[in-house]
């Protein structure tokens, strides 16, 4: 599908008559308010995909998704549309405060309603063992901070030896991807000791689990270094990390 271009309160009119239901051409009064290809618009009740702009003169696909070309007198009104698949197709995007909390954020990742969580730039403290269990197969889910915005899981406080998260520990967790990236933000853990169960758990029932440009600033107070990528992951085997860069600290 070709990308949609938009622009708020775009109108203008036919300066000629669409005399035939198959022609891809029209002619309009103005194309100033109009953003670039492609964009939809409306005449009477045929939709209509503009793929190319001269001035005045437009190439257009007719009877756009499902609407039905007709002809069309000239001065009829032309609006800037957009269409039921474009709105079936849009992101349905969560933001997470800092005022929430794991149990919030377990809901909201088994909320299968929800395509992106959004998270609020800040500390979220003394995150332990956020179980989550659910199979995103059907609808994958993207954790990404605000733009710009340092996200920081924070184990100070409570440096108990689980981790902020663990997925798939009673049953089928999938799908799932935690990247800054796209936004310019970041993801950090930091000050969280390693324990048995490492920082990030993925337990048998995990798959397609992904972390992407991580910073991990952790405590290692027992385990010798050459052991360590087994404990920070846990159980790593259905664990992806992209980018993430890993810093060590004795407790």
């Amino acid at each position: 599908m070709a990308t949609i271009k938009h622009k708020n309160f775009a109108q203008t009119t036919l300066a000629a008559a669409v005399t035939t239901t198959g022609g891809t051409s029209i002619t309009v009064t103005s194309e100033s308010s109009f953003p670039a290809v492609n964009f939809i618009i409306s005449i009477d009740t045929e939709a209509m995909l503009v793929t190319t702009v001269s001035t005045t003169t437009w190439t257009v696909t007719r009877g756009y998704e499902g609407s039905t070309a007709a002809t069309h007198t000239n001065g009829t009104a032309i609006y800037h549309d957009w269409s039921a698949g474009e709105a079936d197709n849009q992101k349905v995007i969560k933001l997470f405060t800092t005022s929430m909390t794991q149990a919030n954020f377990a809901t909201m990742v088994a909320d299968m309603t929800i395509d992106v969580i959004e998270m609020q730039g800040g500390t979220y403290q003394d995150w332990h063992h956020c179980d989550l269990d659910v199979d995103r197969s059907t609808r994958p889910l993207i954790v990404r901070p605000s733009l710009r915005a340092a996200v920081v899981w924070d184990g100070t406080t409570d440096r108990s030896g689980d981790g902020p998260f663990y997925f798939g520990i009673t049953s089928t967790c999938s799908y799932i991807t935690f990247d800054p990236v796209g936004t310019g933000g970041s993801f950090t853990f930091q000050n969280y000791n390693l324990g048995e169960t490492g920082v990030v758990n993925t337990a048998s029932h995990a798959s397609y689990i992904t972390l992407n440009s991580f910073i991990m600033r952790i405590i290692n107070d027992t385990s010798p270094v050459e052991s360590l990528m087994p404990t920070i992951l846990g159980n790593s085997a259905s664990l992806r990390m992209v980018g993430t860069s890993i810093g060590l600290a004795k407790a």
